[in-house]
């Protein structure tokens, strides 16, 4: 049987299983072996894909259809009959994915069905936005419902032939021999708990978010893509014998990968920076945090130290420089709106004009 799978000689492939095999029957406790370090990659996918399946708001769409369908004008009877149909188009595309999982792959259906989800959730908000608004109240007209429920088929098809089945398989196929009873157990364990969670919230997530609970489940989509993507590696026709050398290899490249993403977006260059100008390269030059913080926030031109205001000003070359003034000072020098006890510094690049202001020193 080995030779269909593999090569005509299988002897080599034979005597690692065995050695498998060999080494699992020394493990006495599973659950004490899964916790240590050697194991933590395979037991945080097997934590993290069951709860990503359940986030994606599979359960609630299911558990909840024909409440869905009412609301977008459909009698009870014809919400009862639309719930059929979306259990049948979850049967039909899970038989889809025994019969294409070993053609194209876990990887790519994880990503591919997880893509589908996103749209899909993404569209059906902003249908029920369009419709209800932020109020909840209103109806949803005919084609607009119509949509609304074809694109939660689409939406419960792409689970059915990705993350539905799959997120039993990947937790189970990542694990070696001597830890795949307790990485099973704790795959089963968190997709119980997910379950029983998000069917418990979505009624309250549904009434205080309205339209905005797909977009949310939509978020939690683009966190499962970006997992998928990084950290689970392709378990297609792998050795279990080496699965547990790609899973570590994937799982810490992946953390390395977002290490360097992040060093290059979003860390600047501080080498030779005067610490004066420390926040204005971070805030004001470096393009992620302008966008970010400086849209959101004034920038801090003066910063009260004791009875004195310390002021950042800058010379005609253009490089800053501190002084010193007291709240008299500035506010005859118009420098400080003073209201009290609290200083509001005004941007004077924006107004065009930087203060005359004599230096102190302390």
């Amino acid at each position: 049987m080995l030779s269909l799978l593999y090569s005509a000689d299988v002897t080599v492939e034979l005597e690692d299983i065995v050695d498998a095999v060999n080494v699992s029957r020394t493990i006495v406790n599973p659950w004490a072996t899964i916790l240590r370090r050697r194991y933590r990659p395979q037991l945080v996918i097997s934590i993290l894909i069951p709860t990503f399946q359940q986030w994606v708001g599979i359960n609630a769409i299911i558990f909840y259809a024909p409440q869905l369908f009412q609301t977008t004008g459909s009698g009870a009877n014809a919400a009862l009959l639309n719930t059929v149909i979306i259990g049948a188009v979850n049967v039909a595309c899970t038989v889809v994915a025994i019969l294409v999982v070993d053609r194209f792959g876990r990887k790519f259906l994880l990503i591919e069905g997880g893509i589908q989800l996103v749209v899909c959730e993404f569209i059906v908000g902003a249908l029920i936005a369009s419709s209800l608004g932020t109020s909840g109240v209103g109806t949803i007209e005919t084609p607009k419902a119509n949509a609304m429920i074809a694109f939660i088929c689409i939406y419960i098809a792409g689970f059915a032939w990705s993350w539905g089945p799959l997120g039993w398989l990947v937790p189970s196929e990542i694990q070696p021999l001597e830890t795949r009873a307790a990485g099973t157990g704790v795959n089963t364990f968190c997709n119980l708990l997910m379950t029983f969670v998000v069917g418990q919230t979505f009624l309250s997530m549904l009434c205080a978010m309205k339209f905005g609970v797909f977009f949310f489940f939509g978020g939690i989509g683009l966190i499962a893509i970006l997992f998928a993507i990084f950290f689970i590696p392709e378990t297609k026709n792998v050795p279990i014998e080496e699965i547990e050398e790609l899973v570590v290899f994937f799982f810490f490249g992946g953390i390395g990968l977002i290490a360097i993403l992040f060093a290059i977006f979003f860390i600047p260059e501080t080498k030779n920076v005067p610490i004066e100008e420390i926040e204005e390269l971070v805030v004001h030059r470096h393009w992620f945090w302008r966008r970010v913080v400086a849209g959101t926030k004034a920038p801090v031109n003066a910063l009260r130290s004791g009875s004195s205001i310390v002021q950042i000003q800058r010379d005609a070359a253009g490089r800053s420089r501190l002084s010193m003034v007291n709240p008299e000072q500035a506010k005859q020098l118009g420098a400080l709106d003073m209201t009290g006890d609290t200083a509001a510094p005004r941007s004077y690049s924006a107004m065009g004009q930087r203060p005359d202001v004599e230096q102190l020193r302390h």
